[in-house]
């Protein structure tokens, strides 16, 4: 079904002006995902058209695959053309949606607030996550803000569980990375289905939050300024998105690997220094390693592989600390002072075991 917005054509416009932002002030990048047919396209369109007084630079691999923009675009260069729109927002068709586009596009840089990147519908964006969250070395004046998914509520369900190995698999990672997910044509399904994809989302990434739309139609609050990988800022919704860490497990489901990437959820006292210390140390054997220290081999069985990690870690001196990690990468940052937070680990990832998980962090911490 066609859109109210379908049937407009964006007015090109001569954009002289600039958005005000200082040389020493990063610019927040989304990764856009979701298997093909889900709406991105529809999405994008809802935000290059709508009024939301932001001005995005949207990266598409093709204006083609943006209906509502198809047909209309400017070349400016052999590998690069340009649309600017009427509402602000700066559409950019690039060859190479890696590092490289990036880099050209912050050559324009105070024509745009945010990025918004979209990946091909088979793409895996863990990699992509993993490229620009520390970037420094490639684009300084950038950070990642968020991973967000759109799903296909009539189709995702089949897509997860699809014959096709690497269509599940594709299905399954995009979920398994988004800091948001957008369950899109909410209005084709029945609610028993929306439960449905709901618990099945959970099951893979329990720490994602999770919002119904119908056309690609929502906040814009839920795609950019996510701080996803900045959750220690003190803003209301870097809150939000710790407290959903602490609450997003307990609404899964465990069905044993039934999409074979599944989050696991571990518990944990507040600790001492010396068990802090040696948690860090834990953290680098799972996530550098894939091994699980104090656990015997055998019981491990197949390699694991770790995609996203989150936790809060308390310690005994009253100290909160936040765990970030894309595939082998992690950080830990202090929160800053707040209400209490009960410690938790979210790992999301391939061949998790969460009793085998508690039961190495346990030993290697001397918990019990």
């Amino acid at each position: 079904m066609m859109t109210d917005f379908d049937d407009e054509i964006p007015t090109l416009i001569d954009s002289n002006e600039t958005v005000d932002i200082p040389d020493d002030k990063k610019v927040p990048l989304t990764i856009l995902t979701g298997y093909l047919g889900a709406g991105k396209s529809t999405l994008i369109s809802h935000i290059l058209t709508e009024r939301h007084g932001h001005k995005i630079a949207v990266i598409v691999n093709e204006f083609g695959d943006t209906a509502d923009i198809e047909r209309r675009a400017v070349n400016v260069g052999e590998d690069e053309e340009y649309l600017e729109l009427e509402n602000g927002c700066l559409c950019c068709s690039i060859r190479d949606a890696g590092v490289a586009a990036i880099a050209k596009m912050m050559r324009r840089k105070g024509k745009f607030d945010y990025i918004i990147l979209e990946t091909t519908g088979l793409a895996d964006p863990s990699g992509l996550a993993e490229m620009f969250w520390e970037n420094e070395l490639y684009i300084p004046d950038i950070y990642l803000d968020g991973v967000v998914c759109v799903a296909d509520a009539k189709n995702v369900l089949k897509q997860m569980e699809s014959d096709t190995r690497r269509s599940a698999n594709e299905c399954v990672r995009q979920i398994a990375c988004a800091d948001s997910i957008m369950v899109n044509k909410q209005d084709l399904v029945d609610e028993f289905t929306l439960t449905d994809v709901r618990d099945a989302l959970k099951t893979i990434n329990a720490g994602a939050t999770v919002h119904l739309t119908s056309y690609g139609k929502l906040d814009l609050g839920q795609v950019i300024d996510l701080n996803a990988f900045n959750s220690v800022t003190k803003n209301d919704k870097a809150v939000k998105s710790i407290e959903n860490i602490t609450h997003g497990c307990d609404e899964a489901h465990n069905h044993s690997h039934l999409f074979g990437i599944q989050s696991i959820e571990l518990s944990l006292p507040s600790l001492t220094n010396v068990q802090y210390a040696d948690f860090d140390m834990w953290i680098r054997c799972v996530l550098w390693e894939n091994t699980l220290p104090s656990v015997e081999t055998v019981e491990i069985g197949e390699e694991m592989e770790i995609l996203r990690t989150k936790g809060v870690i308390n310690r005994d001196d009253g100290a909160v600390y936040i765990l970030q990690g894309v595939r082998d990468m992690y950080e830990i940052k202090q929160a800053p002072n707040g209400p209490s937070i009960n410690t938790k680990l979210v790992f999301i990832g391939k061949n998790t075991n969460q009793d085998l998980f508690q039961k190495s962090i346990n030993n290697y911490l001397k918990l019990q």
